[in-house]
């Protein structure tokens, strides 16, 4: 429920997560918000936009350096950085 809070957060317990994106997407690109059947929602933050028709597709979140964050949607090479809303 903390991951992705470390401004509010001292203590951060695992560096990645996984759940499931709702929704139908085919462009993820910059802005884009991205809730999770967990009720966490993010926002992806790079320019990179990424082609990937997909439903409910299952992603993983892991911490990269300096408190960033990178999706990596199953089935895809390419990760998006990311930030957490709620």
């Amino acid at each position: 429920e903390r991951f992705g809070m470390e401004k509010k957060v001292l203590e951060l317990g695992g560096d990645e997560m996984s759940s499931t994106a709702i929704g139908d997407f085919r462009l993820w690109n910059k802005g884009q918000r991205i809730e999770l059947e967990n009720g966490q929602v993010w926002e992806i933050t790079n320019d990179t936009n990424l082609f990937h028709k997909a439903t409910n597709p299952s992603v993983t979140i892991e911490k990269g350096l300096f408190s960033s964050f990178y999706l990596h949607i199953d089935g895809v090479s390419k990760s998006l950085k990311v930030r957490r809303i709620r």
